[in-house]
């Protein structure tokens, strides 16, 4: 459904670079297919799924440095 909202979008863009004519329907209807084809052979995430990710990373970036100075403090216990 995303993508479908981003294609039409997209569309409406290119219409109101063209000139000050209609876009014709079959041109716009070839556009929207080539369009989606395009879109579907990339790995694209939404936004929301990339903050998601984004946040893990964040929280697994903090517990490696928590565990890194966790052993640092082993070792150091260890001399």
């Amino acid at each position: 459904m995303h993508q479908e909202h981003f294609i039409s979008r997209l569309l409406e863009r290119v219409e109101s670079l063209l000139p000050k004519q209609i876009m014709p329907q079959e041109l716009q209807n070839t556009l929207k297919a080539v369009l989606k084809e395009s879109l579907s052979k990339w790995d694209l995430v939404t936004r929301e799924e990339f903050d998601i990710q984004n946040e893990v990373l964040h929280k697994t970036r903090q517990q490696l440095t928590q565990l890194e100075q966790q052993v640092k403090m082993l070792e150091q216990q260890k001399i």
